[in-house]
């Protein structure tokens, strides 16, 4: 019994064996980032087949934030971990990585890969941030319907107590057109919230200006200027459109509570490259509020980490996760009492699969 503790061959064909057919996967990869060895497929794609495939291989898109955390890891010879979602078919999982870099005796190096599932407790956590930014909007938008409805009621009295069929039919006509105002805010806000029940090419510039025209004059009676600078050469870019409507909502209601005497909010689109040299769609949502110290800059996107008294901490952490979930990046730079400038990376192509968070 004593040889078979001290083996640690022994010990890992044991715990191996143990975590066959769990959701947990074990293997490793080399320095092109291929699988070389998978010792639990777990939730892994193709299970064993994998061996000699990437990650953007197998998982299309979605597999692109794996791959980068391995490059990290191989960068800076730490360990490195992060989120994962993946979706296959009708199923969509929640996953948490682990990467550790780990030299070979012959000098090569190679990466062991550990993923576990997370529980549906973040797919919750997901559900109510959703609710929280529609409850929020849903207020901003609350007043730009009670106007009209004043107008509407103001007009209707008029035109019953005049006589002139004239002067009726102006007050009728000027109802029937702020009936026609509520009635498009209405369906803005419905067509922000109706699910993408899958991924499209996405008008981005669209969905940006949708997004402003229920929340400019919001930000406007906060002293809070707008700017746009959307290009019109902008790549193909697959996704969910609810989805990233959300996040630049979650990105517009952070500029607007860091500019609390008003500011300048400028939304812009354009392509580029990203980190891995891949054409790219990038937006930005610039504010010139207080802005954000450095040594927060990657606190801000961790579950429940607030700064606002009035903050949820979930906003953020989701925003990141749904642009990872495109096979993206979500950035902040951020200077105290400049401003701050959130940077989108989604990678083009005709292919996306959205983060499932819907």
């Amino acid at each position: 019994m004593r040889d078979v503790i001290d083996n640690p061959d022994v010990i890992a064909r044991t715990m191996i064996a143990a975590l066959e057919g769990s959701s947990v996967t074990v293997a490793e990869l080399d320095e092109s980032l291929r699988y070389v060895a998978v010792y639990s497929p777990g939730l892994l794609l193709g299970g064993r087949d994998a061996v000699g495939h990437t990650d953007v291989e197998i998982y299309g898109p979605q597999g692109a934030p794996l791959m980068d955390l391995a490059r990290r890891a191989l960068a800076s010879g730490e360990v490195q971990t992060g989120p994962l979602v993946v979706t296959q078919g009708d199923t969509t999982r929640h996953l948490e990585v682990r990467i550790s870099p780990v030299q070979q005796p012959d000098g090569a190096r190679r990466l062991a890969l550990l993923t576990t599932e997370q529980m549906h407790l973040e797919a919750q956590m997901v559900e109510q941030e959703r609710f929280a930014a529609t409850g929020r909007l849903a207020a901003m938008v609350a007043h730009e319907v009670n106007t009209p409805l004043q107008a509407i009621e103001s007009c209707l009295h008029l035109a019953g107590r005049v006589n002139e069929e004239t002067e009726r039919a102006r007050y009728l006509r000027l109802a029937r057109e702020e009936i026609q105002r509520v009635g498009y805010t209405l369906r803005q806000l419905l067509d922000l919230y109706r699910p993408a029940l899958e991924t499209t090419s996405l008008d981005v510039n669209g969905l940006i200006e949708r997004v402003l025209t229920l929340t400019e004059n919001s930000l406007s009676r906060r002293s809070i200027q707008i700017e746009r600078d959307l290009s019109s050469d902008l790549p193909v870019v697959a996704g969910r459109a609810d989805e990233i409507t959300q996040v630049l909502i979650n990105l517009i209601f952070n500029a607007q509570r860091a500019m609390p005497q008003g500011g300048l909010l400028r939304l812009e689109s354009g392509r580029g490259l990203d980190a891995a040299g891949r054409d790219c769609l990038i937006i930005r949502v610039r504010d010139s509020g207080v802005g954000i110290a450095p040594e927060l800059h990657q606190q801000i996107f961790e579950p429940f980490f607030t700064t606002s008294p009035d903050g949820t901490g979930l906003g953020l952490a989701i925003c990141r996760r749904i642009i990872n979930g495109h096979g993206g990046t979500l950035q902040v730079e951020s200077t105290p009492d400049v401003g701050s400038c959130f940077r989108i990376e989604i990678p083009a192509g005709e292919k996306g699969a959205g983060s499932g968070m819907a």
